[in-house]
């Protein structure tokens, strides 16, 4: 008797197991009713996209001098969370599209490792940059230098060792949600823990930070009519705007996929994976807000563009950019006065011809 209950559970869990490798919507390969080959360019298409723009980004801080300062590593650190999605998710969903082997359990599990720590670094780094934003803003300058050095020294390694520790032990002890094959929902006080300690108080505080910088920016702004016609008025202002549109952004696109999480656990594949792959894609675009609406990063990515695809060197732009500077500075200290053109010269007169050259 027990020999057939035995039986009935292992044929049990192999059709639940079976069932789950045989559905419409895949959570490597998307939706398995479209043609293969249309999954395969979109996936190769936001791969590549993605791995170029924020790639752009990050060699942003390299190239473009305003952009240089110690702080903005963070901030560059914020865009290699999204590359790592772009870079290793994207194309092993590219490999197993053209492997066949659909919903292979271990690149699966590997592609939702990578994921969550990705998604944990994103918002970890995003309020040590809002921190920073709101020292340089608010704060002294040797307060800021010292948080810097701290977080730099510290935050980094801390960071990476947390989110990267937090989602391996999630996914291979199978404490949270399986996202590959959807046959258990994991342990829901390790899940309601990491949720609210490792998004919604990070969250909470990065956006209040950012908000009480951007208003700080504009108080300033309307009590010194000198630091807002400044540019370091605009420089200030546009960082503030984009950081909020930014964060804002990466918590709206994910919002649906945890309310299902943790409200629905049990809805449809379709539901379930298209929220996923929408939180997942976030990470193509991002860094298209910073190109589009940030003077520093558009020059940055002009010599970037002249470099790797007209052949250009970036040392000739940041030259042509650093002369254009210079000439600024000298027409705002008055000193670009019109150059004296030399007194014309008094004609000669005629050479007398030598008697030799007289004709008799």
């Amino acid at each position: 008797m027990s020999g057939n209950n035995t039986t009935l559970l292992a044929t049990a869990m192999v059709n639940d197991t079976m069932a789950a490798f045989n559905r419409t919507y895949s959570p490597l390969a998307l939706n398995q009713e479209w043609p293969k080959l249309v999954r395969l360019i979109v996936v190769l298409i936001l791969s590549i996209f993605g791995t170029i723009m924020n790639g752009f980004f990050i060699c942003s801080f390299f190239v473009e001098k305003n952009l240089k300062r110690k702080g903005n590593v963070f901030l560059a650190l914020v865009g290699s969370s999204d590359l790592i999605i772009c870079l290793v998710v994207m194309p092993a969903c590219a490999a197993t599209l053209l492997s066949d082997q659909l919903d292979n359990p271990d690149v699966c599990h590997a592609v939702q490792f990578v994921t969550e720590a990705a998604a944990y670094s994103f918002t970890f780094f995003f309020l040590i940059t809002a921190i920073e934003q709101y020292c340089q803003m608010v704060c002294s300058e040797e307060s800021t230098k010292k948080f810097v050095n701290l977080a730099v020294n510290l935050g980094i390694f801390l960071v990476y060792g947390i989110s990267f520790g937090f989602a391996a032990y999630g996914v291979y002890e199978e404490l949270d949600y399986d996202y590959c094959q959807r046959l258990h929902y994991g342990s829901f006080n390790y899940r309601s823990y990491t949720l609210i300690f490792l998004h919604v108080v990070p969250c909470v505080i990065t956006m209040s930070v950012l908000l009480v910088a951007t208003l700080h920016v504009k108080q300033h702004g309307s009590e010194e009519i000198s630091y807002r016609r400044s540019e370091r008025y605009d420089d200030d202002y546009c960082r503030s705007i984009l950081n909020m549109l930014t964060f804002s952004l990466y918590v709206i696109v994910w919002l649906p996929y945890l309310i299902i999480l943790y409200r629905q656990p049990d809805t449809t594949d379709q539901k379930f994976y298209r929220y996923a792959w929408l939180g997942i894609s976030r990470s193509v675009f991002t860094s298209i807000f910073y190109s589009t609406l940030s003077k520093d990063f558009q020059r940055a990515y002009s010599f970037l563009c002249n470099y790797c695809f007209c052949k250009t060197t970036v040392t000739t732009s940041d030259y042509s950019n650093n002369r254009r500077a210079r000439r600024a500075a000298i027409a705002e200290a008055g000193l670009n006065a019109p150059i004296e053109r030399c007194p014309a010269q008094e004609p000669r007169p005629p050479r007398t011809p030598s008697p030799e050259a007289i004709e008799l």
